[in-house]
Formats: structure tokens, sequence, C-alpha cells
């Protein structure tokens, strides 16, 4: 996201959730917001605490180019959300899957023409799971190597540590 981008969804954000704002950085710190300090073209600056912690009140100036993600230690619902966003500007934005299912039973899509629905796709063949996904993601010639080296490097050591016999 771009730091305009950042900065919408901060001033969005209504001050009693700030409390409950965490932010996660690309190093996958997390920071919780105890306080929206400052927002700045290039910055964040917020009085909070690390994630597992309890050291609260410490001063944070965070790049929004750090920031992967926000989120709220609260279960929003939609008209939660739409009164923090704004409702979607157009059916072409991600619906939820409520919206979607209570628009298609209204026999509303939001779009004046019907789009054809596409038949269902049949259901894929069961695989076995040995085939679908090989120990460690590798492949089983790879895995039977690592196996056999493994039992070598087992053998020396048990050799090594066994007293020669007559002592």
């Amino acid at each position: 996201m771009l730091n305009a981008d950042w900065i919408a969804v901060f001033r969005q954000l209504p001050p009693d959730l700030h409390p409950l704002t965490v932010l996660v950085l690309h190093n996958r710190t997390e920071i919780t917001i105890e306080t929206l300090l400052r927002v700045e073209p290039t910055f964040l600056a917020i009085r909070g605490r690390m994630g597992g912690t309890t050291d609260g009140g410490l001063l944070f100036v965070v790049p929004y180019d750090q920031l992967a993600a926000v989120y709220l230690y609260k279960v929003l619902g939609e008209a939660e959300v739409n009164a923090i966003f704004g409702p979607p500007k157009s059916t072409s934005q991600m619906l939820s899957r409520s919206a979607l299912a209570a628009r298609q039973a209204a026999g509303t899509t939001g779009s004046s023409q019907a789009a054809p629905q596409p038949a269902p796709a049949p259901a894929p063949a069961p695989v076995p799971i040995a085939a679908a996904m090989p120990a460690f993601g590798r492949p089983p010639e790879a895995t039977a190597v690592a196996r056999n080296n493994l039992l070598e490097r087992l053998r020396a050591a048990r050799q090594a540590a066994t007293p020669p016999n007559g002592k």
C-alpha cells in the first residue's frame, strides 16, 4: 500500500478503536496502539507497546513502508465496517459472502445485466496424501537419500562409541 492509503485508513479509524488496533511490521513485529499521536506523510507516531509485552507507553515512529498489515482485537460486523470505511463504491469491489448471497437471493447483483453463471467444475479425483505432498516438500528420491545419509551417520557414531573388544 502507498503512504496515502495508510493515512486514509488511520484517519478513518475511530479513536475508540485505537486501543484495539495492532500494527504488523514486515519483520512480523506487532505493536499494539494505545494512542495515535500523529499521522504524518511518511510516518506514524504512536504511543503503544510491543506485542507479547506489558511495557506500555512507549513511543513508536513507524514508517508506512514498514507496515505489512493492521488488525483489530474486535469482531466487526458489516455495518460497523461500512460505518468506518463507507459502503463499497461498486459491485466489482470485494463483497462478503453473506452480502453476495443476500443479493443473489434477492435476484439483484448490482448490475443492469445478469451475468451468465458458469457451470460448476467437477470435483477433482482424490489423490493419496503421500503422492500429493512428499515429505518435507522434497521429491521421494531426495527423501530416501537423506534417510540413508542419516542412517550411515548413526551407524558411524555407534561404532565410534562402542569400546573395542578386550578392554
